[in-house]
C-alpha cells in the first residue's frame, strides 16, 4: 500500500512561467520526498521556448521483516529543453537531462546466487552490492507535425483486408472409413473431424477499439479456431 501527497503551483508573469512542486509518499518499506522547480521563457514572438528544471529527492529505504535495516538515497535531476515552432505545422524540441543518484540504490530483497561447494545444493546467496553513486544522461530530439484527419491522402480506406498481414495456422484432423463392403444403398462412407488454430497479425492496421490514445493504438490481430466435422457417403 502506497500513500502519496502532492502539491504544486505555477506562476505566470508576462512570458515567464515559474513552477514549484512537492511530493511525499509512504510505504511499509520506503519513504520518499521530492521537491521540484522549473522555469520557462518564451522568446521571438512566442516561437521559441526555453525551459529549465531541477528536482531533488530524499528517500529512506527499509526492509520488511528486518527492523535493523535502514539506509538513505538521494536523487537530483537537471533538465534543459528548447522548443522551436518552425512552421504552422512543425514543432521541434531538444531536451537534455542529467540525473545523479547517491546512497542505497539496489533492491534490499534481491540476492545473487554463487557457487558454494560447502552447501548441500552446491550454491548459496548473498545480498546485492551496488555502487553508491550513479550518473545518468539523456538527450532527445523530437519533432511534431500536424496532419489533418480529413482529406489527408488522395485515397482513404479503413478496410483491414487491404492491409498487409501474416497468418499462421496449426491444425490436426482424423478421418475414419467404414462400410467398405457396402451398407443400405451406399457403397462406403467416412467420418471426418479437423481442428485448425489460425493467428492473424496485421502489419499496418491499428485497432481503434483498444481504447488507447490517438496514435498509440496497437496493431490489429485476432485468433480463430475452425472446427470442421462432416460425413461422406458414396453411392
Amino acid at each position: 500500500t502506497r500513500e502519496e501527497f502532492s502539491l504544486g503551483a505555477d506562476y505566470l508573469y508576462d512570458k515567464t512561467l515559474i513552477g514549484i512542486g512537492y511530493t511525499q509518499s509512504e510505504e511499509d518499506d520506503y519513504s520518499a520526498a521530492t521537491v521540484r522547480f522549473s522555469i520557462s521563457q518564451d522568446f521571438f514572438g512566442d516561437l521559441t521556448t526555453l525551459s529549465l528544471g531541477y528536482g531533488y529527492g530524499d528517500d529512506t529505504v527499509r526492509r520488511n521483516g528486518d527492523d535493523t535495516f535502514e539506509d538513505e538515497a538521494q536523487h537530483q535531476s537537471f533538465r534543459l529543453e528548447l522548443s522551436q515552432i518552425l512552421t504552422t505545422r512543425l514543432i521541434m524540441n531538444l531536451g537534455v537531462e542529467s540525473v545523479t543518484d547517491e546512497g542505497y540504490l539496489n533492491n534490499p530483497y534481491r540476492s545473487v546466487r554463487f557457487i558454494d561447494s560447502s552447501s548441500a545444493n552446491g550454491y548459496s546467496y548473498q545480498a546485492e552490492n551496488y555502487p553508491r553513486s550513479r550518473n545518468s544522461d539523456a538527450v532527445a530530439v523530437r519533432a511534431m507535425y500536424y496532419l489533418p484527419f480529413q482529406n489527408a491522402q488522395n485515397f482513404l480506406a479503413r478496410d483491414k483486408e487491404l492491409a498487409a498481414f501474416n497468418s499462421t495456422s496449426i491444425g490436426a484432423g482424423a478421418s475414419y472409413s467404414f462400410g467398405h463392403e457396402g451398407f443400405w444403398i451406399f457403397s462406403k462412407g467416412s467420418a471426418n473431424l479437423y481442428v485448425d488454430y489460425i493467428m492473424f497479425d496485421y502489419e499496418n492496421f491499428s485497432d481503434v477499439t483498444a481504447g488507447a490514445l490517438l496514435g498509440e493504438e496497437p496493431l490489429y490481430q485476432f485468433d480463430a479456431v475452425v472446427v470442421r466435422a462432416y460425413l461422406s457417403l458414396w453411392l
